[in-house]
């Protein structure tokens, strides 16, 4: 089967198969104007290691540039998992970026790999394996065949200390570029959500590391490469922290193909992942806002989702169930974050979920 018609299959099954599961289940921040378990981590640098870097199994390593995050980029290890395509630049890039970003400022990046550790409901199943096979592109030269559909795209400017992040529609040849999504997506009762970058300050420090301010950012979720099906993921004071660059500045961790199996097709499992990862993500979800941000394809709001038990917590309403409330018109489920007071949930206060990953990321212009 092709791999467009076979992810477009995997959307399809998981989102109704999400519908019928979870029924049964037990800073200084500047709006642009338009707008299943922890992943070992990068160990490559052209500088020193920053703080919390660990070495994946059987992880290559990169050249040792000039200085900290400014230095030549390394390529992969002959290993049998390595891509041979010259497409896939695995001689001069550790994580087959598809642009060499070595001397630029600004530069782009864009998520190659996610593995989501929060909330529990993105943490496996269903609506997991959509976003996180969104993120991996659909590129079997390269040994990455995901769907290709959810770009979530980081420019970074190292002079004026700056990171911009935002989604990009599909684009059906990665290697022409993206460019920041900057659109309204309605959903239903008069509700909407705004997708359009966010520029937060982030300056890169002498250990090739970032951490950046926080802001808000509704994230488009493309379920299809023309971008006709989608949902939102509203996320509040979302923020990052890299660390460790690439000398290059073209990769955010690695592609592990020293510990990929060739005997199962280099495809990545749970203890051999695809990527070494040296980013984090991290923000929380509105339970109020997820309540209307509508995933029309199963019929529920994304808070329903959320809840992990849509018997439970879900009104049954259609076409779209909402999250079921009290009769003071308070969401019943209780998240484990308090928006208001910016901290873990209490008995008064447990009106949001923390969002939380790791990630790896390639070089990507961005137009």
């Amino acid at each position: 089967m092709h791999l467009h018609s076979a992810y477009a299959l995997l959307v399809s099954s998981t989102l109704v198969g999400l519908a019928l599961a979870s029924t049964h289940c037990g800073g200084s921040v500047v709006v642009d104007g338009g707008a299943g378990g922890s992943t070992p981590t990068s160990s490559a640098s052209n500088g020193p290691s920053g703080p919390g870097v660990t070495t994946g199994s059987g992880g290559p390593t990169t050249t040792s540039g000039g200085g900290p995050c400014n230095g030549p980029g390394g390529g992969l290890p002959n290993a049998p998992c390595t891509p041979t395509s010259a497409a896939c630049k695995a001689s001069a890039s550790v994580c087959l970026a598809l642009v060499d970003n070595a001397g630029a400022s600004p530069f782009g990046l864009r998520m190659a790999d996610l593995s989501i550790t929060a909330p529990s409901a993105l943490t496996k199943g269903l609506i997991k394996s959509v976003i996180e096979n969104g993120v991996t592109l659909n590129d079997a030269q390269c040994n990455l065949n995901g769907g290709g559909t959810l770009s979530w795209l980081l420019q970074l400017d190292t002079v004026a200390g700056t990171l911009r992040t935002g989604g990009a529609r599909p684009e059906s040849n990665p290697s022409d570029g993206y460019a920041f999504d900057d659109e309204v997506f309605p959903q239903g009762q008069g509700a909407s959500f705004h997708a359009q970058p966010v520029t937060l300050s982030g300056a890169l420090d002498a250990t090739c590391a970032i951490t950046t301010s926080a802001a808000d950012l509704n994230l488009p979720v493309f379920l299809d490469l023309q971008g006709a099906a989608s949902f939102l993921l509203p996320l509040r004071q979302t923020s990052f922290t890299i660390e460790t660059l690439s000398g290059d500045h073209s990769c955010i961790g690695e592609y592990n193909a020293a510990a990929l199996d060739p005997a199962s097709g280099c495809v990545p499992d749970s203890l051999h992942p695809g990527f070494l990862h040296a980013g984090q993500v991290s923000a929380y979800l509105s339970l109020e806002e997820a309540d209307s941000a509508v995933i029309a394809a199963i019929g529920q709001t994304l808070c329903v989702v959320l809840s992990g038990d849509a018997a439970v917590f879900g009104d049954g309403a259609q076409p779209t169930a909402h999250c079921k409330r009290d009769g003071g018109g308070h969401i019943v489920f209780n998240g484990d974050w308090c928006a208001a007071e910016g901290q873990a949930a209490t008995a008064q206060c447990h009106d949001a979920l923390r969002f939380q990953g790791t990630f790896a990321a390639s070089g990507v212009r961005i137009n």
